[in-house]
């Protein structure tokens, strides 16, 4: 995990800055931003949440993708299709 100084700065691998517990997906890039994975449960709703946060100013391509990985994984959802 990284320390203030560290996230803000943008040190560390973007993989630390998203992180999963027993009840959320936290992003944790300028403050911990927690989505309850009773929130992402369909692929739609991955999908709002992901609109969403990309209009977060401090959301990046990279952490979108991230995101979206661990959402799919939490929902148990194969994110490429098949």
């Amino acid at each position: 995990m990284l320390n203030k100084h560290q996230r803000e700065q943008g040190q560390g691998r973007q993989e630390d800055l998203i992180y999963e517990t027993n009840e959320a997906i936290v992003l944790n890039v300028r403050y911990p931003y927690v989505v309850d994975k009773s929130r992402i449960g369909t692929a739609e709703k991955i999908v709002r949440w992901t609109v969403h946060l990309s209009g977060k100013t401090w959301m990046t391509r990279e952490l979108i993708r991230i995101f979206v990985m661990k959402a799919c994984a939490a929902a148990k959802i194969n994110p490429y299709g098949v």
